[in-house]
């Protein structure tokens, strides 16, 4: 198997149909430990996952994000109709996912540098590194 990352990135899937079936504990755990292997400024590891495979949670979730979303494409000046049906397919999505995996960052971990100018240039650094 080709592991370029540039290969790897091109053939990626996004998945908007799911099996009905649960995912394996042994799975997750296999996924969430290859997120702890992503770098980390020194070595903080300033993330954390959370693991949804309840109904509940999942409903809340797709009822929280739906609502920020169609308020974000009524701002945008997208018709009604639109809003609703796309809101309507990302709840479906995500309330049918039989896992979901959130990862956050608790910056608490981190460093804080109060030099401004400091800041302004990694931010710029990063601006530039995107091209």
């Amino acid at each position: 198997m080709d592991n370029d990352l540039s290969t790897i990135i091109r053939r990626r899937r996004s998945v908007r149909r799911y099996q009905p079936r649960p995912v394996e504990h042994a799975l997750l755990w296999q996924v969430l430990e290859a997120g702890l292997w992503a770098p980390s400024p020194h070595g903080r590891m300033p993330w954390r996952f959370v693991v949804l495979t309840r109904a509940e949670p999942k409903l809340a979730l797709a009822e929280s994000m739906g609502a920020e979303w169609r308020r974000q494409l009524a701002f945008d000046g997208q018709d009604s109709s639109v809003i609703e049906t796309r809101a309507r397919k990302s709840h479906e999505r995500i309330a049918q996912a039989p896992a979901i995996i959130i990862p956050c960052l608790y910056l608490g971990d981190l460093d804080v540098y109060p030099d401004a100018d400091r800041n302004a240039a990694e931010a710029t650094m990063a601006v530039q590194s995107l091209g």
